[in-house]
């Protein structure tokens, strides 16, 4: 049995570099400061994401890092390295940089991973829903592709020899 990741929820704030930071506040429990800037018409986006590690940083340290990270305008954030700045922040401290990464949207939905939520409601559900509106329609919310299960495909889901049964 694969191993479903934990989904933490947290309300939307004013801006996106605010959600996130509630998100790792409030859901990882882990402080984190994100910066973000958005130059629509060279369609160009930036930002830094500082996160505290446990026992890394004097609290202090960290008041700095992110006061630094905020000054500025968002024209300095795009164009800003931060192997440049960081050592000036951090002059005793050893500054590691993870190596960049192209951002890339991905989602682990599946038809079988919605056939096995299907079977962890039960039979009666999926029949009650399939009564009611003549399929069992699943949207996954995270990248809006539809599941359709049919009456076909929910008999074959509950069928006895169906390992997900």
């Amino acid at each position: 049995m694969d191993r479903d990741r934990y989904q933490g929820l947290v309300a939307l704030r004013e801006t996106l570099a605010a959600s996130l930071n509630a998100y790792f506040t409030e859901s990882v429990q882990s402080p984190a400061y994100f910066r973000l800037a958005v130059d629509v018409a060279a369609q160009q986006a930036g930002g830094y994401f500082l996160q505290r590690l446990p026992g890394v940083l004097r609290t202090e340290d960290w008041q700095v890092a992110t006061q630094f990270i905020a000054i500025g305008s968002d024209q300095s954030l795009l164009k800003a390295q931060p192997e440049q700045f960081l050592p000036e922040i951090f002059p005793e401290k050893a500054v590691r940089l993870h190596t960049e990464q192209p951002l890339t949207f991905s989602c682990s939905c599946s038809r079988k991973r919605v056939e096995r939520m299907l079977a962890s409601l039960g039979q009666a559900e999926a029949e009650e829903t399939l009564a009611v509106e003549g399929a069992v329609i699943v949207t996954c919310e995270y990248c809006h592709d539809v599941y359709r299960f049919a009456d076909t495909d929910i008999a074959l889901l509950f069928a006895s020899g169906n390992p997900l049964h």
